[in-house]
């Protein structure tokens, strides 16, 4: 679990360095990433129409299933448990909110501070708000990654990468998986790189 924390962590940590720098639209281009792992080429590219179709038709079948068990609940539902137990997810996700814009603010002064100690304080006081920002979130995370609105999100995301992780095989693109349940059964670092890149080039699913 605690490795689970920090391998979220640094993700969240890695995507919002990457996008105060900027540096995924060097590497997005005409919607579709490419990445090599051991001297094979891989992309993740935007689903077509069609695809966009089955992506639906699988997250529909998911959320009729999900519904079919009672074991699951709504992310509302599991946010009134938590009440009852003393854990407030409403609170936590507007220390976040602050946290963002209270960095925000730090980061306007940054650009205009000139004297070193004012920079490096200011430095300071960003990296301790967004390490508050980071903890909270994942905590957020976790207490609400058995919802249903997450496990859909979750199981759709990853069945659209499945159809748009693709391998360059002798100068042509071919979908890497065979089906699904392949795709679901490796932990090959090509997988774990798609599903991150993914989400630069599709809307939230779910």
């Amino acid at each position: 679990m605690e490795n689970r924390k920090e391998l979220a962590k640094e993700a969240l940590r890695a995507m919002s360095e990457m996008e105060e720098l900027n540096q995924m639209e060097q590497i997005v281009k005409d919607n579709k990433i490419e990445y090599t792992i051991a001297g094979q080429t891989y992309r993740v590219r935007k689903p077509t129409a069609v695809e966009s179709i089955e992506i639906d038709t699988f997250r529909r079948k998911q959320f009729t299933e999900f519904m079919s068990d009672d074991s699951y609940m709504f992310k509302k539902q599991w946010i009134e448990k938590y009440q009852k137990k003393g854990i407030d997810i409403g609170k936590m996700e507007k220390e976040v909110q602050t946290c963002q814009y209270e960095v925000k603010q730090l980061l306007l002064r940054l650009a205009t501070s000139e004297e070193p100690k004012t920079i490096e304080s200011l430095k300071k006081q960003i990296e301790a708000l967004k390490e508050t920002m980071y903890n909270t979130s994942i905590e957020i995370t976790e207490l609400l990654s058995l919802s249903i609105e997450t496990q859909l999100q979750i199981s759709a995301t990853s069945y659209a990468t499945f159809l748009v992780l693709e391998t360059n095989v002798s100068g042509e693109w071919k979908r890497t998986f065979a089906n699904y349940e392949e795709f679901r059964a490796s932990e090959l670092e090509v997988v774990q790189k798609a599903c991150y890149y993914i989400n630069y080039l599709i809307s939230p699913v779910g």
